[in-house]
């Protein structure tokens, strides 16, 4: 498995932490250049186009990467092993590290009715590996799905989201089997054109969709439908116009904590609003939203946290689907006997004056039927149409202030 992915943060020789977007300006006696996290030596590389004589150049941004025989020491927040390893220990059990050095994610139907306890350590394994890697949550607690995702991407968006990075995780979505890459469950604003193709594929996605991004702006007031804008000047593959990627939603509440510059993780059934130009996830429920802030000085992440979960009455039940039932078969009604004559009365005259005994139904040949199915109804939040805003079975539980999955030394 490779470890030289890019990085995005570096020490200079005097131990001064250093970001990639600066290496242009860095001073001769700031090199030797160190990894962030641990001894190694690593060095800076700047920005250029890659495929420029092609139709479609992309731009790859300043990064440092390991010298030449270098690599990260154990512990460090760069080592892939120990990332993968940690994120493993504190998924509640949803994560697994694979034989391949992979991390395997369960996302479940409802990821916010998972109320597993956290696995309690044997002796000595809080301190073993990660040494310089600690992830930090504040309350209220966040569902150990969406929380690990979130440890995914902030490992990501230390190495700019290298694409051999972003192969070492894939998602399972609820009880099937088949692995999602991670780029296929896991959008963000250099990959927005890909997720604006697949929302424009009918039907979409079988399964939730993430998006991550830093707050552009939000709504100046609440009102009754919030909103916060994740990317703007999106241009889709077919060449259309351009489009922006939003959150939206009727319960303010649930974006409050979003403000311009802070990192956010969104997951849920994301489409396109064509009216407004824009893909867009209609908000519902707390365990959809993670966020955290970054470091000023050194860029990096600490910190995830999520909305407060809405109060029961915020909650209303999603109105049940009646599906159509197979037609009985109709039967006739018993016929009516009549009622025997007195013994002195007048024989009755023949049957032609009398009432016949209704005659037994006789079964009808038809065709076998096939048994009416109920639609498939996605167990995922559903975005509703501008007019219309379905919610979420929820139960808003309290649990007690999270602990950061490994101990630093």
């Amino acid at each position: 498995m490779a470890i030289g992915y890019k990085m995005l943060e570096a020490r200079t020789s005097q131990g001064a932490p250093v970001r990639a977007s600066k290496i242009a300006s860095l001073p001769e006696d700031a090199k030797p250049l160190r990894c962030r996290y641990c001894p190694s030596k690593v060095e800076g590389v700047g920005a250029y186009f890659k495929g420029k004589d092609g139709p479609n150049p992309t731009k790859v941004g300043a990064h440092f990467r390991l010298a030449g025989g270098q690599r990260h020491e154990a512990g460090c927040a760069y080592n892939p092993a120990e990332v993968v390893t940690a994120i493993a220990r504190g998924s509640h059990g949803l994560a697994q590290a694979e034989e391949d050095g992979r991390l395997r994610l369960v996302m479940p139907g409802d990821p916010g009715a998972s109320k597993a306890k956290p696995p309690q350590p044997t002796d000595g394994e809080a301190a073993a590996g990660t040494r310089s890697l600690t992830f930090t949550t504040t309350r209220p607690s966040i569902p150990p799905a969406l929380n690990s995702a979130a440890k995914i991407v902030h490992f990501l968006q230390l190495h700019d989201f290298d694409p051999e990075a972003v192969k070492l995780f894939r998602v399972v979505y609820g009880d099937s089997t088949k692995p999602i890459l991670w780029k296929r469950f896991c959008y963000h604003p250099d990959t927005a054109a890909d997720l604006h193709q697949v929302l424009t594929h009918r039907p979409g996605p079988a399964h939730p969709v993430a998006f991550y991004g830093t707050v552009k702006r939000t709504s100046e007031t609440g009102g009754s439908h919030a909103y916060a804008t994740l990317a703007t000047g999106q241009r889709p593959h077919d060449g259309g116009d351009a489009f922006s990627v939003r959150l939206r939603t009727a319960h303010p509440e649930l974006l409050e904590q979003l403000r311009p510059g802070r990192h956010v993780l969104a997951i849920g059934a994301w489409n396109l609003w064509p009216e407004a130009n824009e893909a867009r996830l209609w908000v519902e429920a707390h365990w959809q939203l993670a966020f955290w802030d970054t470091d000023p000085a050194t860029g990096a992440p600490h910190g995830i946290s999520c909305p407060k979960p809405l109060p029961p009455t915020a909650i209303r039940p999603v109105p049940a689907r009646r599906h159509p039932r197979p037609a009985r078969p109709r039967t006739a009604p018993p016929a009516r006997r009549a009622t025997p004559a007195p013994a002195a009365a007048k024989p009755i005259e023949p049957a032609d004056t009398a009432p016949a005994e209704a005659p037994e139904p006789q079964p009808t040949a038809q065709a076998p039927t096939a048994a009416v199915e109920a639609p498939t109804v996605p167990t995922f939040p559903i975005p509703p149409r501008p007019d219309y805003a379905p919610t979420v079975h929820l139960t808003a539980t309290e649990h007690p202030a999270h602990q950061p999955d490994t101990p630093q030394a």
